[in-house]
């Protein structure tokens, strides 16, 4: 499945800025829930496509990836639409809140793409989401994690 030219703007942003640039609130640690840790161990490996000269980033997968891909997990974090619309079928969820769109402050690595069957109301407080986990195994692209058949979970205080 080819990313919609909005991902892929968002994705190239993402790639640009360092992940220390700007530090964001990070999402809630929620007991039971898969931790942002496991998934930012993921390295960003940059290559040059020979054809074309241009340098994409591919994941190398660290061995607790690799163990979660096709599993249901639950994860936290911070929403991010990528159209406009009241409801969303894809989004992105970050481990840290954006500062906004010209200030991301994660690589591929801090960001999950969500695919939910039904359209959510989104806005910038941290979502609880379950869901099967997928790697993106694609050499370009920009998205290393997929989250699908995503449903909201209730944040227990």
């Amino acid at each position: 499945m080819k990313p919609s030219a909005s991902i892929a703007s968002v994705l190239l942003l993402l790639a640009a800025v360092p992940a220390a640039a700007h530090e964001g609130t990070r999402a809630p640690k929620v007991e039971g829930a898969l931790s942002w840790d496991v998934l930012a161990q993921t390295q960003a490996i940059e290559w040059q496509d020979e054809v074309s000269g241009r340098a994409y980033l591919r994941p190398g997968f660290s061995p607790d990836a690799n163990a979660l891909d096709g599993t249901q997990v639950t994860i936290s974090g911070f929403p991010m639409q990528l159209e406009e619309g009241s409801k969303h079928r894809k989004f992105l969820i970050f481990a840290q809140a954006p500062d906004c769109l010209f200030h991301m402050n994660s690589g591929p690595n801090g960001f999950v793409e969500v695919e939910v069957a039904k359209p959510l109301a989104i806005g910038d407080k941290p979502m609880l989401l379950a869901g099967r986990f997928e790697l993106v195994k694609a050499d370009r692209g920009g998205v290393f994690y997929r989250l699908v058949g995503a449903a909201p979970v209730s944040i227990r205080e």
